[in-house]
């Protein structure tokens, strides 16, 4: 803000997506909404505040898996928070491919994802 003389920013939006935008540093959409979910037990916040959050964070994921966006918003059969894990972990296997194990790195060497060759 310094830099620009700006009063300020608006990212709203952008950061109900992406709710670590300013961290510095990556995390996947998954590991933000599971972390998510734990504050939202810690602080009580009401359940569909929670899932509205967890559609933005997921959007992407969701678009593509419409089976799992009906159970997140389920109405007759409402999900808890405490289910709400199982319903990302289940989308996360669904989107992230498994990582092949290589005995070619040494242990605690992060491998690359398996994904189409470029």
């Amino acid at each position: 803000m310094q830099y620009t003389g700006v009063d300020g920013v608006m990212s709203a939006c952008t950061l109900l997506n992406n709710p670590a935008l300013f961290s510095g540093t990556a995390h996947s959409p998954f590991e933000l909404a599971l972390e998510y979910i734990e504050l939202a037990k810690r602080y009580e916040t009401h359940l569909s505040w929670v899932r509205a959050h967890l559609a933005k964070i997921l959007e992407t994921q969701l678009t593509a898996h419409l089976d799992l966006m009906d159970r997140l918003f389920d109405m007759k059969d409402e999900p808890t928070l405490d289910e709400l894990p199982a319903i990302v972990a289940e989308l996360r296997r669904v989107v992230e491919p498994p990582r092949p194990v290589s005995d070619s790195a040494p242990a605690g060497v992060p491998r690359p994802a398996a994904g189409p060759p470029s």
